[in-house]
């Protein structure tokens, strides 16, 4: 959780100044096109990699499957946007752009909802999967990462500029699906961006943050709960009792129903004044305001000839050591084995692992055919890697290393140093592979095994032995 949350009486002017960036932000032009952007980004990454003949995935019935039909749904969503774009800089039009990208965002509850459960696009071996779908929309990288990301600054917009006076939010106070979730004053939850199920980007504020304008003594013109809002921008609530403090500034739009204010850590709500401290004009010209350029900074350049780059789950294309700029940590990682996890940093930024050059000896190169033949022998061919999965029969005796992937059920527990688990086991060929002990039969279908070498002391009591 943020630490600049609203308390009534203690609200002091660098939380003001910080909300009133949010709610310019959340709202603004520069924000929505980048959702759309990012969504229209999505579609043409998705529609490139379903033409790819690597990526062409054979049905229960023998025939290529078809993802030209999910593409075509995935655009129906993107028309609502494409009308909505130049609208969003026209201040007599802004309310239907933004009705229309309420409208947009209903993708979110399609991709992530119960046709692509039922079919498994979060299973591992799916091509869905591959392209970076999780079953948790908040744990979606790569080209599903996308639109993630796109519904994320959509879903805020829906929540800095409600619709009919509803101003309410939930927000989850851990990272996991038990985790304990309230109900809490929205202008409150768009603080929240420390628990990626809440779907928050990280927070970050430029180095000269915009005063906020100063509070509204003035009862002339006020608004009280339940009245409608003459004027778009952004109000402060003012309370009826004399000792409680102003409390957090909210955006409405003009013909909004002013609602009413519920405190941070209660379940009841109150009736309150609302008082205009900044009127939105910032459209009036028909262009995008020069502050809306620091909102987002340019994403890194990566040269693909030169930087490998992996995401976390993904297997591993060159031995060496790998970086990760989000979590400040260094690993080395064996070709073929998966990257490690997390998927998110504890901000919520997306892993991306980069393979250090310098750091890392070049890959051996292969003798030509003619000079093998003289030699008799290879002297630089490596043994290819073996990997079995839980339940196969073991095609090879000795020992085997589980590797377990970023993203399963007790993923931190499992992986912790000193976890027995994680031990070596050996295994006869022949035998029966164990489960590792994951949580779901899912997860334990994404558990690997691999074989890295033949001593060992001790057979794993759970292997069954050949007949």
């Amino acid at each position: 959780m943020s630490s600049f949350i609203f308390v009534a009486g203690r609200n002091d002017d660098a939380a003001r100044d910080r909300a009133f960036y949010l709610l310019k932000k959340y709202t603004s032009a520069t924000s929505l096109r980048r959702a759309i952007d990012l969504y229209d980004g999505f579609l043409r990454d998705f529609e490139r990699e379903i033409r790819k003949p690597e990526n062409v995935e054979i049905s229960l019935l023998g025939k290529p499957i078809d993802y030209g039909e999910d593409l075509q749904r995935f655009l129906e969503y993107l028309k609502p946007m494409e009308y909505a774009r130049p609208l969003l800089t026209n201040p007599a039009r802004r309310a239907e752009a933004l009705g229309m990208l309420r409208e947009a965002i209903r993708f979110s509850a399609y991709i992530w909802g119960r046709r692509y459960e039922e079919i498994g696009a979060g299973d591992s071996d799916s091509l869905f999967y591959k392209l970076g779908y999780r079953w948790f929309c908040y744990e979606s990288i790569g080209v599903f990462g996308k639109a993630d990301l796109a519904a994320t600054l959509i879903s805020l917009m829906c929540k800095t500029a409600s619709k009919n006076g509803i101003k309410r939010g939930v927000v989850s106070l851990g990272g996991t699906r038990e985790s304990r979730r309230v109900m809490c004053w929205t202008y409150e939850s768009i603080f929240f961006d420390t628990e990626p199920r809440n779907s928050i980007p990280p927070i970050v504020f430029p180095t000269h943050l915009p005063p906020c304008p100063p509070k509204n003594e003035e009862s002339e013109g006020q608004v009280w709960s339940g009245q409608p809002i003459p004027v778009t921008g952004i109000w402060e609530p003012w309370p009826v009792g004399p000792t409680a403090g102003v409390r957090c500034p909210n955006y409405y739009l003009a013909g909004d129903t002013a609602s009413e204010y519920q405190t941070e850590g209660t379940d009841t709500s109150e009736a309150v004044r609302w008082r205009l401290i900044w009127k939105d004009t910032r459209y009036s010209s028909g262009g995008i305001p020069v502050e809306e350029e620091d909102y987002f900074l340019p994403e890194p350049v990566v040269i693909e000839s030169r930087v490998r780059r992996a995401w976390p789950g993904e297997i591993c294309p060159q031995t060496g050591e790998w970086f990760a700029n989000h979590l400040n940590q260094k690993v080395r990682v064996a070709a073929g084995d998966p990257m490690p996890g997390p998927e998110r940093s504890p901000g919520g930024n997306l892993v991306i692992w980069y393979l250090n050059e310098q750091a890392t000896e070049p890959e051996p190169e292969l003798l030509p055919e003619d000079a093998v033949a003289m030699l008799g022998y290879n002297p630089v061919i490596e043994p290819k890697p073996v990997y079995c999965k839980s339940g196969e029969a073991c095609p090879k005796t000795g020992l085997w290393k589980p590797i377990v992937p970023a993203g399963i059920r007790g993923y931190e527990s499992f992986t912790r140093p000193g976890n027995l688990g994680m031990m070596p086991l050996r295994v006869q060929a022949g035998a029966r592979m164990p489960n590792f002990g994951a949580y779901t039969d899912e997860d334990e279908a994404r558990i690997v095994w691999k074989w890295i070498g033949e001593q060992g002391e001790y057979d794993h009591p759970n292997a069954a032995r050949p007949s």
